[in-house]
């Protein structure tokens, strides 16, 4: 899966990672008590949560926080070969850096007892800025030169990461983000497949946000919804296709992608199934 593999570890624990590996592909992803910042060096990926779906590119680096996930890394043309750096985040770890280096204001906005906050997304994207590019750059040197690196090294890489963060364009709302980044809330079934309704994805992959087999999510899909995953999520996908045909200007592949059909000729032929018509036809008889 992985064609090279490094880490910098503290108390056996992988802190900083650098993966190269072959795309397209796709990782269904558990972090139970960590959280993570994803940095796309090369290629592109979406990540997929219980709540919402964010990209990490070499435009957008992904803030992670504790919870389900899927991660789609798309074709690389050239190569096919993608590159990222993880950088992992550990409650004992992160209170410690938060003592450390936080301006007062906002660790004692973090230290208060969360009573009735709002909650956040699951994963966040920040530009990479001038100082986000310098800090891969750095970041680089020590996985050329990986004899350099030791645990007070890694703790203060972490701790700049933090400081980049709360001096980023989200400063103003950084401190509700990190301080609930090891908060791994409960959503629901309907919640998580309403989220994600039409975006490109595998039964299985609902099932993993879900954090259930698949056996499992469908008996439980049927219960919530009183139909079958399959027939659900399609019936749901063509109507939302008649849609877009009526008012959108956009080629029918693009409305069929936009509805979370990855093969247009798939969503010609069960948009024809369902409405007598080919898309094309419909379009014009609108």
């Amino acid at each position: 899966m992985f064609l090279e593999h490094q880490h910098f570890d503290i108390s056996d624990k992988p802190v900083l990672q650098r993966f190269k590996f072959n795309t397209p592909l796709k990782l269904p992803v558990s972090m139970d008590n960590e959280a993570c910042f994803i940095l796309a060096v090369h290629g592109s990926a979406s990540i997929y949560s219980r709540t919402n779906v964010v990209d990490a590119n070499g435009e957008h680096a992904v803030l992670v926080r504790c919870g389900k996930y899927i991660n789609k890394w798309k074709k690389v043309c050239e190569t096919g070969v993608s590159e990222a750096i993880i950088i992992r985040f550990y409650p004992k770890l992160m209170k410690k850096i938060f003592t450390d280096v936080l301006p007062k204001g906002i660790h004692d906005k973090l230290s208060r007892k969360k009573t009735g906050s709002a909650k956040h997304n699951d994963v966040h994207s920040f530009k990479v800025d001038r100082l986000l590019k310098a800090y891969i750059k750095s970041l680089m040197f020590y996985f050329e030169a990986p004899e350099l690196m030791t645990d007070e090294l890694i703790e203060l890489k972490l701790k700049e990461l933090i400081l980049l963060l709360v001096n980023s364009e989200r400063s103003g709302d950084i401190a509700d983000i990190l301080s609930q980044i090891f908060d791994n809330e409960e959503y629901s079934l309907k919640q998580i497949v309403e989220t994600h309704l039409f975006e490109d994805l595998m039964m299985e992959d609902y099932a993993s946000l879900c954090n259930m087999s698949l056996s499992s999510f469908q008996r439980k899909f049927k219960k919530t919804f009183d139909e079958t995953p399959g027939r659900y999520i399609l019936i749901r996908r063509l109507e939302k296709g008649a849609e877009l045909l009526k008012v959108s200007k956009d080629s029918i592949s693009a409305i069929g992608y936009q509805c979370g059909f990855s093969d247009p000729t798939y969503f010609t032929k069960a948009f024809k199934k369902k409405f007598g018509k080919s898309p094309r036809d419909f379009r014009t008889v609108k």
